[in-house]
């Protein structure tokens, strides 16, 4: 009688055992099917966002090349005011000076000379620095562009790998598939 319950008891277990691991077997495939359905959701997100990525960015460089052009003009009226200040105040004769033996003669107010001076230094100053930014920037931008490019091959390259190991995801998915299909009906 032991042993006849022993062998319901074991039957029983065992039976249980299998049922445990079907059903462990379905929540793996079930883990499968929406991890799959989410690398396709994050797909099509990555595809929008490279569909309207390049027409963002093209309106941001147009953006900023009218800024540019906006802030090199800027920089080329100041300039030229700086010259003109300049030009102005040594040709202006605005100080009334007494001269011996030539009684009260007009001169340049040299205070004014020697600030529209520096005015026209700095300004002077500050387009070689713009000069030298955008030759520095235009290098920067090179060396970004390069590197974009081997990190859009590195890409490429794991995708291509990716590609390969889901293969054999795909062939492992439909087995599961299969094997869901049978235990749940």
């Amino acid at each position: 009688r032991l042993a006849i319950q022993q062998k319901i008891n074991d039957a029983q277990k065992a039976y249980y055992d299998n049922q445990n691991s079907k059903m462990k077997d379905a929540e793996s495939a079930a883990e499968a099917l929406i991890d799959t359905k989410i690398k396709s959701l994050q797909k099509q997100e990555e595809s929008l966002t490279n569909r309207y990525q390049p027409q963002i960015d093209a309106y941001q460089a147009q953006i900023d090349a009218l800024q540019k052009v906006n802030d090199e003009h800027a920089k080329e009226l100041a300039l030229e005011k700086a010259q003109a200040a300049w030009e102005s105040a040594q040709n202006q004769k605005s100080i009334s000076i007494y001269r011996a033996g030539k009684g009260f003669v007009y001169e340049a107010d040299q205070s004014a000379i020697t600030s529209a001076g520096e005015n026209l230094a700095n300004a002077k100053l500050d387009k070689q620095i713009d000069d030298l930014t955008q030759k520095k920037n235009a290098l920067e931008k090179t060396l970004d562009d390069q590197k974009k490019s081997l990190e859009d091959s590195i890409k490429d390259w794991e995708d291509y790998k990716e590609q390969w190991s889901d293969v054999l995801s795909d062939y492992q998915l439909q087995q599961q598939s299969l094997l869901l299909s049978e235990t749940l009906g």
